[in-house]
């Protein structure tokens, strides 16, 4: 059989402005983050890979099927370890996970991060069902 007639899968590209952050009941947009860090002009620094706690849980990857784990690999595979992580204001990873997975694939030391010391306005306030 000739190569051109084998099916395709096609792997979806998340796009940036997907990405958010949860906790407890209220969500900030990646954008939002950034957008804040801009505004408090906060500065990167190197924050060493040896220090993210790799136990971790991420609950949404134990619920993945077969596409779902590829698109998120696909995820780890196209982000730009050189954009800086964001922690919030409790030193918990608001932005930056596929980040952080590729540069520890990668064997990196460290990577660049933003530290929030206050976190800005949620997007969305989570009802509770």
């Amino acid at each position: 059989m000739k190569e051109e007639y084998l099916p395709r899968i096609n792997i979806s590209k998340t796009e940036f402005i997907e990405s958010g952050y949860v906790r407890s009941n209220k969500r900030w947009q990646a954008n939002t983050l950034y957008k804040y860090v801009k505004s408090k002009k906060i500065k990167p620094f190197k924050y060493p890979l040896a220090c993210f706690d790799l136990t971790i849980q991420l609950k949404y990857m134990n619920r993945l099927n077969c596409i779902e784990f590829c698109e998120e690999c696909k995820r780890v595979f196209d982000c730009d370890i050189n954009i800086p992580i964001i922690l919030d204001d409790t030193g918990q990873v608001a932005d930056g996970y596929h980040r952080i997975f590729k540069s520890l694939i990668l064997n990196k030391k460290y990577i660049m991060a933003y530290r929030l010391d206050s976190m800005p306005s949620p997007d969305e306030i989570i009802k509770e069902e």
